[in-house]
């Protein structure tokens, strides 16, 4: 009988043992894990410090290619709806326009002013749908925010000089008509004669032909 609770006592010894033992094991890779993240993270921000400090040794047309290409990457990830990218391309896209009117570098698109960013964005969609350019590639999408960027952009600086007032992001998004209106100003009878995407092709080669000085 004791010989039977002596065997019950070492297995329960043995138990505890193994239990605490597993702990251990479990406690010490976790610790190893931790440190493993800490280097990571250590070696991820010394190599994100070296790339803000060649990406400000950019050109702006460089530092727009790679914002363009970042873009691209970011089509296949899903934390954002597919609205959501086209209004980050969208806004980067009059951030562009601006800052090249104004000879400023790229900045960052004011988040009181992104109510009014949808509200054209949702203008902008409905015109390249209507146009046969809903269908269009992330990349040459891009092209065409650009574009529809710059007619925007182009137009409130007519405003500003007219009403003698500074020339703004806000007054970009607040001085906005109908799009296919300013298409048809910047380039008259395009629309009608459904060349858009010629437009957008010559554009991308800088070939439009079009003094972006002319009145609408």
């Amino acid at each position: 009988m004791s010989d039977k609770r002596g065997k019950s006592g070492g297995k329960a010894r043995a138990q505890i043992l193994t239990t605490e033992r597993k702990r251990e094991i479990a406690s010490a890779a976790s610790q190893a894990r931790w440190n493993k993240t800490k280097e990571t993270v250590s070696v991820v921000s010394v190599e994100l410090d070296s790339i803000k400090m060649s990406v400000t040794k950019l050109s702006e047309k460089d530092r727009q290619s790679l914002l363009d290409y970042l873009l691209l990457l970011r089509q296949d990830e899903k934390p954002t709806s597919d609205q959501e990218r086209k209004l980050a391309m969208w806004t980067d896209s009059l951030n562009l326009a601006l800052s090249k009117m104004l000879g400023q570098t790229h900045r960052i698109f004011p988040h009181v002013l992104l109510p009014q960013a949808r509200k054209i964005l949702k203008d902008v969609t409905a015109f390249m749908k209507e146009n046969d350019l809903g269908n269009l590639k992330t990349g040459e999408t891009k092209a065409m925010y650009n574009l529809l960027a710059k007619i925007l952009v182009n137009h409130a600086s007519i405003v500003s000089a007219k009403a003698r007032i500074p020339l703004s992001m806000k007054l970009v998004v607040q001085t906005t008509t109908p799009v296919v209106s300013l298409f048809d100003n910047h380039f008259p009878g395009y629309v009608k004669s459904k060349l858009i995407m010629q437009v957008l092709i010559a554009s991308t080669s800088g070939i439009t032909g079009h003094n972006d000085d002319e009145d609408d």
